[in-house]
């Protein structure tokens, strides 16, 4: 017996990978072969693809099995780990595997940097940088300000403006 009997993932993004277990167990009184093979082994893959197991209440009855899933493009997928053993009495088995692929976020900046020249107290030096989604999937983004001493040294606290204003307010999520 094996378990999970399948694995439904929801959504994930082309060029990720996903790891999961599939424990195989022995409930017979004789040690058995096992073979692992895949629908389609550039995107599901498991180790190790051959194993012995012992009969039930023994030292390695069971068998963790790592379960590798690496969506390659944008669709649904649906494919099977199929089990097979050279024991007379055990038939083969599938686990089913289904999922469905989306593009990662791709964070787009316009423009990549600033630079200003401040010679006076009451420049307004504002500019703005739009920050888009490219991708598929949620995109989670921060903002931080490069205080460096230099910088400090070169004005006074008062002459030194830094503000960021950020669109959305919320989280800073965005969605495509």
């Amino acid at each position: 017996s094996w378990d999970p009997e399948s694995i439904e993932l929801e959504t994930l993004q082309v060029g990720t990978t996903y790891i999961d277990t599939i424990i195989v167990s022995n409930i017979g009184s004789d040690s058995a072969d096992i073979f692992v093979e895949t629908s389609d082994p550039e995107i599901l893959s498991v180790e190790p693809t051959s194993f012995t197991i012992t009969p039930t209440g023994t030292i390695g009855s069971t068998a963790s099995l790592i379960v590798t899933v690496t969506p390659l493009s944008l669709n649904s997928f649906n494919g099977s780990i199929v089990f097979s053993s050279d024991h007379p009495d055990i038939a083969a088995g599938t686990v089913n595997v289904s999922f469905t692929t989306i593009m990662p976020p791709e964070i787009y900046v316009s423009p990549s940097s600033f630079s200003a020249e401040l010679f006076g107290l009451e420049i307004d030096s504002s500019q703005t940088m739009d920050i888009s989604n490219l991708g598929g999937d949620d995109l989670v983004w921060s903002a931080y300000i490069d205080d460096s001493i230099s910088v400090r040294k070169a004005f006074s606290d008062e002459e030194v403006k830094q503000s960021i204003e950020f669109s959305p307010d919320s989280d800073y999520l965005l969605s495509s």
